[in-house]
């Protein structure tokens, strides 16, 4: 099945539908599984018929890819918000400036855990792997989610008087890493690793030692996290001068 995602700007009655769709399909998927899901059990699931899928979705890879993009947008939204608390609070001088370690603990604690993404986004991973036409436009979705969230650090470093010593671009795909390693720990070990600790515990930490204070002299380039010199031996690190 070829991926495809470029679609018009659709009518309210139209979002409604393939709202519904994603829906059934993030159930159904999650049950059944992304290779044994059948479009006529999802159609079934959100009560349209095939007509109404096709009118809507090429196939089921793009099914699947509108799914991520559905779920990647609600995550932003989630997680620009909780920066959003923290910036303001930051512009007030009254307030006490909070760590670097405290905004990504409460980032992290915000983001939602389901189960039923876990799954339906590991085995759509899988999928992804063994199908390269499906694999260049998973990336190309998972590439806007990473460029998103390193504008999210930068914007979050330069309110708390940070840059990075690593580009964020780098760091995004570490935290990416940690995030979807640790859930596979806690839904195989439910009774060990709750959903997320994994993250809170590791990616704090990672981030405070990653920063450093921006000089008062240098605000105006403050968080770029692009800017500096790489270490030879290491072009993730960048070097002082």
């Amino acid at each position: 099945m070829a991926a495809t995602r470029s679609r018009p700007a659709l009518s309210r009655k139209r979002r409604q539908t393939q709202r519904r769709v994603l829906a059934a399909a993030l159930e159904v998927f999650a049950e059944r599984g992304v290779g044994a899901a059948s479009v006529e059990e999802i159609c079934e699931r959100a009560g349209f018929t095939r007509g109404a899928f096709y009118s809507n979705f090429s196939n089921k890879d793009d099914l699947l890819l509108a799914l991520y993009d559905h779920q990647s947008v609600q995550l932003m939204a989630v997680l620009d918000e909780v920066v959003s608390l923290h910036v303001e609070s930051a512009k007030d001088p009254a307030a006490r400036r909070l760590s670097v370690e405290e905004v990504a603990a409460a980032v992290l604690r915000a983001i939602p855990q389901d189960r039923r993404w876990f799954l339906v986004n590991s085995e759509f991973i899988l999928y992804a792997v063994r199908n390269p036409t499906v694999a260049a436009a998973l990336v190309a979705e998972r590439a806007k989610v990473r460029s998103g969230l390193a504008d999210l650090l930068r914007d979050s470093f330069s309110q708390l008087g940070l840059d990075s010593e690593v580009d964020l671009e780098q760091v995004v795909r570490w935290l990416f890493a940690l995030h979807e390693g640790g859930l596979n720990q806690s839904y195989l070990e439910p009774d060990v690793v709750e959903p997320g600790a994994v993250a809170l515990a590791a990616a704090p930490r990672i981030l405070a030692a990653l920063t450093v204070p921006v000089p008062a002299a240098s605000s105006g380039t403050r968080g770029t996290g692009r800017s500096r010199t790489p270490c030879p031996g290491d072009p993730a690190r960048a070097c002082p001068g």
